[in-house]
């Protein structure tokens, strides 16, 4: 028997980040940085991986300021793991894909996690 969440699972209520960004970037861009890509990555199409919400959606999502959403955006599209681009007045953004962050990442290939055991 299929249970009631699953199904609306299946609609679209749930989406994925990469371990990647979590394992390269979350020391660095604190928890309200991964918050801000989290909200991101919630509105993200999931063929172009754009979306385009307001910095005050994204503050109230994510529980934080329009001013930290603001240097956080900057910090995500500085560190490349997001791009930005205005069109007709409004932001754009696109998360960029796991291998551009690993190809990217400061802490990619230098942090590795020992003890950490793996879910499969």
């Amino acid at each position: 028997m299929e249970h009631p969440k699953e199904k609306r699972n299946l609609n679209g209520d749930w989406y994925w980040i990469s371990r990647a960004f979590l394992h390269s970037y979350g020391r660095i861009l604190k928890p309200s940085g991964i918050a801000v890509y989290n909200v991101l990555a919630s509105f993200a199409n999931s063929k172009t991986q754009c979306c385009f919400p307001t910095h005050r959606t994204i503050a109230k999502i994510a529980g934080t300021s329009k001013r930290t959403v603001s240097v956080k955006l900057q910090q995500l599209e500085q560190m490349e793991l997001i791009s930005c681009y205005r069109q007709k007045g409004q932001c754009i953004y696109r998360l960029l894909e796991c291998s551009e962050m690993k190809k990217n990442g400061p802490e990619a290939q230098q942090m590795s996690f020992p003890d950490e055991k793996s879910d499969l």
